[in-house]
């Protein structure tokens, strides 16, 4: 089942990506580079958004149904 409504834009955002050939896996790596280089803290524009880590989870467990999403697609490798 798909994560709740609020989550919906960051699934088609990975949808997206998936579908043109990007590995939606990358996009949790990507906060996890933000998260170390950031000390932890999420940049102070993002206060009123998920934690680093609410965010990594949730990107964590879209990227299989994205890639799921792709594959109706064709797309079946990713760029690294």
């Amino acid at each position: 089942q798909r994560i709740a409504a609020a989550s919906k834009q960051w699934l088609d955002a990975m949808d997206i990506m998936a579908i043109t050939g990007y590995n939606p896996d990358e996009a949790a790596e990507l906060w996890k580079r933000m998260k170390a280089n950031s000390g932890g803290q999420a940049p102070p524009e993002f206060n009123t958004h998920p934690s680093n880590d609410t965010r990594i989870a949730n990107l964590t467990k879209l990227a299989p149904e994205a890639k799921a999403e792709a594959k109706k697609f064709g797309v079946t490798s990713f760029r690294e």
